[in-house]
């Protein structure tokens, strides 16, 4: 079942996912202004480039590490929102993995051992237990992060609903505004 773009209307059902859009937003966009100020270009609600609805266009981030993060933030937020995983995050986690798997290679966070046998059985199980680990990691930040920033995530949405686009001088404003740890 894929979210559709939603029409404004009385339906509970189109509420409630217009409601889950703008909180899967907003988690991205709370997540990477706190790891980076200014860093998002602009959030919507509305269906951009994918069918799930809504989406948040990042400036370059400089760091890789925030990158994972942020995009992680939306599955976050509707994990401490709804209190279940968000089943239309497939291409952020797709993304996420393989950034953490770039991290991992460029730091050979799987160990120097046999560094030189890239196609080792062993070397790949030990990078995908480490790339879950690391994921896991991310993911607890991210969560972190909306927790102490539940505020300005409530704010954002309430905003994106209202709105359904928030440029940088918008998003800008409501971080400046609330109390931001």
């Amino acid at each position: 079942m894929r979210m559709q773009r939603l029409v404004y209307g009385s339906s509970d059902k189109r509420i409630e996912d217009l409601n889950k859009v703008a909180y899967h937003e907003a988690g991205h966009v709370v997540v990477s202004e706190i790891l980076e100020k200014n860093s998002v270009v602009f959030a919507t609600t509305r269906s951009c480039f994918n069918e799930n609805g809504g989406h948040v266009e990042f400036r370059k981030q400089d760091c890789l590490e925030n990158k994972v993060i942020s995009l992680l933030g939306g599955m976050a937020a509707i994990e401490i929102v709804y209190g279940k995983n968000d089943i239309f995050s497939d291409y952020e986690i797709s993304d996420a993995v393989s950034f953490v798997k770039r991290l991992i290679d460029t730091h050979c966070g799987y160990g120097f051992t046999r560094f030189g046998d890239k196609k080792s059985n062993e070397l790949l199980k030990r990078k995908d237990v480490e790339v879950k680990l690391e994921l896991e990691r991310y993911y607890r930040r991210a969560k972190e992060i909306l927790m102490d920033n539940r505020e300005l995530l409530d704010v954002v949405v309430k905003e994106l609903i209202e709105k359904e686009v928030l440029l940088s001088g918008d998003i800008r404003r409501l971080v400046d505004e609330c109390d931001c740890k």
